[in-house]
């Protein structure tokens, strides 16, 4: 694998053991997580760390859900790759009018994540 350029992903979801299970995947890359529980702390963050060069987020948060919170980060960092994901195949409409970069289906799996991560900070 080619040298990554950012080292932070942020992952947004409520539920503990996701958060979890993205954390054990994404170190095993040796990159930065950083993490949340809802939508709005979300935009926050993105606002105050450059350095995040990917957001995997839940679409289903408290506070602001996941469509919001990508059109809110989408407004004032427009190439920050954000990727939401839902057990709920109807939403992936509504993701790809928010701007997000990908949607993808759970159940969210080691390869995927592996792949995901090369694509978008490689």
């Amino acid at each position: 694998m080619k040298e990554i350029k950012s080292k932070v992903v942020l992952i947004v979801d409520n539920n503990p053991m996701s958060i979890f299970l993205l954390r054990r995947f994404i170190s095993r890359e040796k990159i930065e997580v950083i993490s949340t529980k809802d939508g709005l702390e979300a935009v926050n963050m993105c606002e105050k760390y450059p350095k995040i060069g990917l957001v995997i987020m839940d679409i289903e948060l408290p506070v602001m859900n996941g469509i919001e919170a990508t059109r809110k980060i989408k407004e004032f960092r427009k190439d920050l790759p954000v990727i939401l994901h839902s057990p709920y195949t109807e939403y992936k409409e509504a993701a790809a009018k928010c701007d997000c970069d990908e949607f993808i289906k759970e159940t969210i799996n080691e390869k995927m994540i592996h792949d995901l991560l090369k694509k978008y900070l490689e």
